[in-house]
């Protein structure tokens, strides 16, 4: 009977076909079509064996292989030089050497073919102790087998591999596999039907057996196994009598799920992403974990009662940034589920599980994308780095290298344009002798990005490759490449934005740029229109767009899930109340608003750790704000608000020797009442925050009767003692707790819900404010303006040039010592 593609997923009709010898004439399953087997010694036609094989990798095999698998599979067995081993006549010395003649052939087909598979030799049905002629002797069949996987282990040849056979079959299943056909009618005429039923089955074993040797060869390891978890990962269930009923008291039950937990757990050290998908309810799923399966820590748990398994496990890959089905192995013991997930998910690996009990080692055989593969440090790291995400410890902080020539990053640059399941915009591929090639031309930049983590001891990784082309003052960027796994914390516009960098210092004012279709990044079609370029109006056959922009890059720019990141991370620290003042007065010369600040010590500037982070979140080295210092912080009183316009043109008024002067100095913030010649502020504007030079700002003080504050008062009203990054505690520095980004000076009093710890408002992100002192041969100012965004709107930026030079804005409020 023919297996169609319908019926390959559907686990009753693949079972009976597969298991059932009355349905497996005349027709024969169709050849799998990647798999090209030889049988030796020559002439050997092994038909039962092929019909099951070809079965179960049509149906677990690989969907597409350039070319097929040569396999040779030698028949042990079938070699005159095991006739002796059989009849006990041959010494010690006789069995080591027919092992070794079959280990000698086996290393000269193992330069043919891709694969070759040593049958073990299976016992004879007779047992011992029975008159038969000599065909007893097991101890010599023991032995020949152990010198025959001793001979293949110390051979050394990666590409053979001994299937022991003699743990399922006997010599009848070995005979009945070289002419299934001829067999089983001899013993239907017979009528001997269970007798062909019991050798079908051992035939069925055996196509398992040689199946699990060779799946380890096909496609690619699983990254993500998604595991039920009643009756899988514990036996019984736990919905409704709480997590107690998962220990059987029956000790066989529960031993398979304490074995397949620990093995999971050796596949997670290996790399494999393990995720819990449940029709339970999430917190008595969580709460079972905790008690019965707290060996095994997964990743991520989907569960509710009416769950649908199959959005269940995309949702997983997407948490896994997009992980492909063919890399998720789903473990159920519903039949109902397993047959959900196979036609909803075709690419996945489900197993057909039989619960409960658990069968441990039938489980185990039908996971061959668990097999041995070759592990790298970035797979060892994988469960580690999805664990801290998931705790809001990772910050991940790219660097550019440069025209990397280095050989071990050639060679992972090499492997990320080989592999298909990264985030790539235009798709090209390279060899590293290729990548080299560029790296040495003068015309081009091979640039390689490094990834660190911080908050977690996990290892740097280079993460992402691009090459740029030069040519008549603009460039192009060629190929962008990325592991898919980093594009959760926008790391791949961190990458896009040092890449335009390294552009612009080599004097490309512009980039072409081209997004090119290829199944994993159809979420960037717009990538490059969304940040302005110009867009080519034309489609390539290949369906790729062409943008063109500058290579200008935004000082202290990050990305909106990279801010995201920042967030959970200040989320985390502990942040003082703030309390209402304890003391307020109102200051005589103007009408400010003083509020009593008692002292304190200021732990000043960043730690390493804070430093590390800023760089990472923002791409920019925080100049002069690492380890400032502490201060003592004297009692003082300090304004609530800016100084507005109303109150600076009281003191213009007072002070200025020419009205007419001073109106025209201070622009449209000012003019000159036609009625009374007195100098006003603009109406409408009262409450506005008044932009002044620092001079003009210290001669308000003086008449006012305060002082400006020093950076260190500045950063201690600011932030109080707790180091937060922001005065109002955690949040990102967004509306409603400031106003729009760019929007003009506003009311002071507009975010009066937001102090600073001490209750002072508008720290950061009306205007910038003036302190006393110098810094860098300028007068210094803290807090930045409403153009600012979240990296200078830090309470300890410092901002390098003066402010004419980078046309801040700028403001003050004043202090009064105690």
């Amino acid at each position: 009977m023919e297996v169609s593609r319908v019926e390959r997923n559907s686990y009753p009709q693949w079972i009976v076909a597969l298991e059932n010898p009355e349905r497996r004439n005349p027709v024969p399953v169709p050849d799998p079509g990647f798999l090209a087997v030889e049988t030796y010694p020559a002439g050997l036609v092994f038909e039962g064996l092929r019909d099951a094989l070809g079965t179960i990798a049509e149906r677990f095999g690989p969907r597409s292989l350039t070319r097929a698998v040569r396999v040779a599979i030698v028949v042990s067995a079938a070699w005159p030089e095991v006739d002796a081993v059989y009849l006990g006549t041959c010494s010690a010395e006789e069995i080591r050497a027919a092992a070794e003649r079959i280990v000698q052939f086996t290393r000269e087909r193992a330069g043919e073919a891709d694969l070759v598979l040593v049958q073990t030799l299976p016992p004879t049905a007779i047992q011992a102790g029975e008159e038969t002629s000599g065909l007893s002797d097991s101890a010599a069949v023991d032995a020949f087998n152990v010198q025959l996987i001793k001979a293949l282990a110390e051979s050394g040849a990666a590409k053979v591999r001994p299937v022991p056979v003699h743990r399922l079959a006997s010599l009848d299943g070995i005979v009945a596999c070289a002419d299934w056909q001829a067999v089983s009618d001899n013993l239907r005429t017979l009528g001997r039907h269970d007798r062909i039923s019991k050798l079908w089955c051992q035939i069925v074993d055996l196509a398992w057996l040689h199946w699990r040797a060779l799946a380890s060869e096909f496609g690619v390891p699983a990254k993500v196994v998604a595991t039920d978890l009643d009756g899988v990962l514990w036996p019984g269930t736990i919905a409704e009598d709480g997590a107690d009923n998962a220990v059987s008291g029956q000790p066989l039950q529960n031993l398979p799920h304490r074995l397949l937990r620990a093995h999971l757990r050796v596949k997670q050290s290996g790399g494999v992403l393990v995720a819990g998908v449940s029709k339970n309810e999430e917190r008595a799923a969580r709460s079972a974990l905790s008690v019965s399966a707290a060996d095994l820590p997964l990743l991520e748990v989907v569960a509710k009662p009416d769950i649908d398994k199959v959005a269940a496990l995309e949702e997983v890959l997407v948490r896994f940034d997009g992980v492909g089905a063919d890399r998720l192995v789903f473990l159920d013991d519903n039949p109902a589920q397993q047959e959900r997930a196979r036609l909803g998910l075709p690419d996945a690996t489900v197993p057909s599980i039989a619960s409960s009990p658990l069968l441990l080692d039938d489980t185990l055989l039908q996971l061959p994308t668990l097999g041995v593969s070759v592990i790298t440090g970035s797979d060892r790291q994988r469960s580690k780095f999805y664990s801290s995400k998931a705790s809001g410890e990772l910050i991940p902080e790219v660097r550019c290298i440069e025209d990397a020539t280095d050989p071990a990053i050639i060679a992972r640059l090499a492997q990320l344009h080989e592999r298909t399941n990264q985030f790539n915009m235009t798709s090209p591929r390279r060899s590293a002798s290729d990548l080299l090639a560029v790296a040495q031309d003068p015309t081009w930049s091979l640039l390689a990005f490094e990834v660190i983590y911080h908050g977690t001891d996990l290892p740097p990784e280079i993460a992402g490759v691009a090459e740029i082309e030069y040519a008549e003052g603009g460039s192009r960027l060629d190929s962008f490449a990325a592991s898919c796994r980093l594009l959760w914390a926008g790391t791949q516009r961190r990458m896009f934005d040092l890449a335009r960098a390294v552009a612009a210092r080599r004097g490309a004012a512009t980039m072409t740029a081209s997004w090119r279709p290829n199944g994993r990044n159809a979420a960037f079609s717009s990538w490059f229109e969304d940040q302005g370029w110009a867009t080519s109006t034309e489609t390539a056959e290949d369906g790729s767009k062409v943008s063109t922009g500058s290579t200008w890059v935004r000082d202290g720019y990050s990305p909106p899930d990279l801010l995201a990141v920042l967030g959970r991370h200040l989320a985390k620290r502990t942040y003082r109340e703030t309390t209402a003042p304890s003391r307020v007065h109102t200051r005589p010369s103007d009408g400010a608003t003083e509020i009593f600040v008692p002292g304190g010590r200021l732990d000043a500037g960043l730690s390493q750790q804070e430093t590390d982070i800023v760089r990472a979140i923002f791409s920019i080295d925080p100049y002069d704000e690492r380890d400032r210092g502490t201060a003592e912080i004297a009692d003082l009183w300090a304004d609530k608000h800016l100084v507005t316009r109303e109150q600076f043109a009281r003191f213009l008024a007072d002070a200025a020797s020419d009205i007419a002067n001073a109106a025209e100095r201070w622009g449209p913030q000012f003019e000159i009442d036609q009625r009374t010649g007195r100098i006003r502020c603009q109406p409408g504007t009262e409450r506005t925050a008044v932009i002044v030079p620092a001079e003009w700002a210290e001669r308000y003080a003086a008449w006012a009767g305060g002082r400006l504050p020093t950076e260190y008062e500045w950063e201690y009203l600011a932030r109080g003692t707790d180091g937060r990054w922001y005065p109002w505690g955690a949040d990102l520095p967004v509306p409603p707790r400031l106003a729009q980004r760019g929007a003009a000076p506003h009311d002071v009093t507009l975010f009066d819900d937001y102090p600073s710890p001490h209750g002072l408002v508008g720290m950061v992100g009306n205007l910038w404010q003036w302190c006393a002192g110098e810094y860098r041969g300028h007068p210094p100012y803290r807090g930045g303006d409403t153009r600012s965004n979240a990296y200078f709107l830090r309470t300890t930026v410092r901002p390098l040039e003066a402010a004419e030079k980078c046309g801040h804005e700028v403001g003050f409020r004043l202090i009064r010592s105690v």
